[in-house]
């Protein structure tokens, strides 16, 4: 049975350089036609008339062969060109049905495409769907699941962090329960970040595009909206809540402290002290409850 390999950018190539070199012949036999095929008689008499006719008449047969092989030249480089698309597009067309997908349970692996995930002890569990989706499940008892383009998840990292679940669902989105136990991080939409990490029982929420929720030694930070941003940093036991787009709360260094943004173009913060509450409850709103302890600020339009 014949193989054929093609290259559709060699090909590319050789189209372009073909009909380069036809309009070069072109050019050349448009240069010369008027030189051979209208010769002038080198005398007025009847043998020089006749010897003029005879290489005119040769003149006009070249350009009419010259013209015919033009066309087939011509032809011949639309034909390449035509043949190239149709490989690249069969190519294309091939690199799509294969699956982007891979498994991979208790440090058993099965992959296909560009997918790509990473266990090492059983229950660890990891998937990744979709071109270059990378999960890994690096600690007995984690889970992490990564669905579309450049996805990436991973759950533990460290040193005796188990039971972490991360999950990144959309292009590009990003999610990483990571230096803790039963810490959780859940990413959905385009760009979207979570990071739970350093501690424990945490979760990160972020969905929308453009969505970060971040906690660190904290508890808990969700982001709802696109370009929604929460973060919690060492705030234990502490919340911070984006609910609406370009929202922004924030809690740090505290105890029992909560950040609330609803809304539109809304910031919230509450920190530096304990049992602190920041709320920001409408459109283009700031809200701060930060230095000290049991203070609450809240800001909020109808």
């Amino acid at each position: 049975m014949p193989y054929v390999i093609a290259a559709p950018d060699m090909l590319t190539t050789a189209a372009a350089e073909v009909a380069r070199i036809g309009s070069s012949l072109n050019e050349a036999n448009s240069a010369a036609e008027a030189a051979t095929t209208e010769m002038i008689a080198a005398g007025g008499d009847e043998v020089s008339a006749a010897v003029a006719a005879v290489f005119s008449s040769h003149g006009k047969a070249f350009q009419t062969l010259s013209a015919q092989a033009a066309a087939h030249h011509s032809q011949f480089a639309q034909t390449l060109k035509a043949s190239a698309g149709a490989y690249a597009s069969t190519e294309a067309g091939n690199a799509m049905l294969v699956p982007n997908i891979a498994v991979s349970v208790g440090g058993l692996t099965f992959r296909s495409g560009s997918a790509t995930a990473t266990s090492y002890l059983f229950p660890d569990i990891a998937i990744a769907i979709g071109p270059n989706s990378s999960a890994q499940a690096l600690l007995p008892g984690d889970i992490a699941i990564a669905i579309g383009p450049k996805s990436y998840a991973q759950a533990s990292e460290g040193y005796l962090t188990l039971f972490d679940r991360a999950f990144a669902i959309g292009a590009n989105s990003h999610a990483e329960a990571v230096y803790g136990n039963r810490d959780t991080a859940i990413a959905v939409g385009t760009n979207s970040e979570a990071v739970a990490s350093q501690s424990n029982h945490e979760l990160a929420c972020a969905v929308g595009t453009n969505s970060s929720a971040d906690t660190y030694l904290g508890t808990f930070a969700a982001a709802f909206g696109p370009d929604s941003v929460a973060t919690n940093n060492r705030g234990h036991l502490g919340m911070a809540w984006a609910v609406g787009a370009h929202n922004v709360a924030s809690v740090h260094e505290g105890t029992l402290d909560a950040a609330v943004a609803l809304g539109a173009h809304s910031t919230a913060e509450a920190g530096d002290g304990n049992l602190n509450l920041a709320a920001a409850v409408g459109n283009t709103l700031d809200a701060a409850a930060t230095g000290a302890n049991c203070l609450v600020d809240i800001a909020f339009q109808l």
